[in-house]
């Protein structure tokens, strides 16, 4: 008998020492005291008193897409086509890290004021992960409070180095954003076409914003977003970009942020300054495909680029476009 409240004990005691240690694996967010009464059968029970917090999913970057109910076939399309690693050739990727590539999407979707949420959107939401449906009703200003509840959320479930804000009617070139932002700061990073100035009330501040088809900010900048009072982030911009920009303006004024901030570059191109001999650009986002049938050819169009085409280009992009679409060319 004693033999096996021995073994029964040493078991338990490995089971917690496991757990401890597996806890700090992970980042965690706000801690919670555990105690754990092991019952020995002995004369005196063994408690263990450790601190443990809630896992964060280790990922590299958050893709947030502002969605409609009515949206399906174009969040389909980016499950089945944009993000789909495995559509996207495997030399694409070479040089960058396996971490690189895990991401999640979030779809952040509103209520339409007739019925709430429809049936279909409640069976996709039963089929896939990416869709988080919140009490906002779809308007123009909703835009606004699906980016800072994105915000605020994804800083609660992920472990993650950037914050990518994109829309339906944008393709993302997958393999040229993780070979960028692989070599982008780590910290302090705001960037995509922000060429725009706005003056804010009622502040009277201007600041410089990017626009709303595809930026970047950095984990630690997402941090310090949620962590500004309701007077700082509730004001009259009437756009999610442009909120965006003053978000990062006023923590860039309370944290006194210099360095490596990239407020400006042509069209979500960024350059690679640390080094003079490598200078790269990188054509991330392509904007304003409103056709459904557009975004599809213009995803083919660059997943099927043959570099033996382009051989001057490390890198390779679209760059003429049609009235009724895109027309795929090299870009010399």
């Amino acid at each position: 008998m004693r033999c096996i409240r021995a073994r029964y004990l040493a078991c338990s005691i490995a089971i917690v020492v496991l757990l401890y240690f597996y806890t700090d694996i992970l980042p965690t967010i706000p801690q919670e005291t555990i105690i754990i009464t092991l019952k020995t059968g002995l004369k005196h029970d063994v408690m263990f008193e450790y601190v443990r917090g809630k896992q964060l999913e280790k990922i590299f970057m958050v893709i947030f897409i502002p969605s409609k109910p009515e949206a399906g076939k174009w969040r389909e399309h980016v499950r089945t086509k944009g993000l789909n690693i495995s559509l996207w050739h495997g030399n694409e990727f070479k040089g960058v890290p396996k971490e690189c590539l895990r991401f999640k999407v979030m779809f952040v979707v509103g209520k339409t004021k007739e019925n709430g949420y429809s049936d279909d959107l409640l069976h996709e939401n039963s089929m896939h992960d990416d869709l988080y449906l919140v009490e906002t009703m779809e308007s123009i200003v909703a835009l606004n409070e699906k980016l800072l509840w994105a915000l605020r959320k994804s800083v609660e479930m992920f472990d993650f180095k950037y914050f990518i804000k994109t829309d339906h009617d944008t393709m993302i070139d997958l393999p040229n954003l993780v070979t960028g932002l692989n070599l982008a700061p780590r910290q302090n990073l705001y960037t995509g076409k922000c060429d725009i100035k706005l003056k804010s009330t009622p502040y009277n501040q201007t600041f410089d914003y990017c626009k709303g088809g595809g930026y970047v900010i950095s984990r630690d900048l997402v941090q310090k977003i949620t962590e500004l009072n309701d007077n700082e982030t509730d004001v009259p911009i009437p756009f999610e970009d442009g909120l965006s920009g003053w978000l990062i303006s006023r923590v860039v004024q309370k944290h006194n942020i210099t360095g490596a901030l990239i407020p400006k570059h042509d069209d979500n191109v960024l350059q690679n300054v640390t080094d003079s001999t490598n200078l790269f650009f990188i054509k991330w986002f392509y904007h304003y495909l409103k056709l459904l049938h557009w975004l599809d050819k213009t995803f083919e169009c660059r997943r099927q680029a043959d570099p033996v085409l382009c051989p001057s280009m490390k890198y390779k992009y679209l760059t003429r476009w049609k009235k009724d679409g895109v027309e795929c060319v090299c870009n010399e």
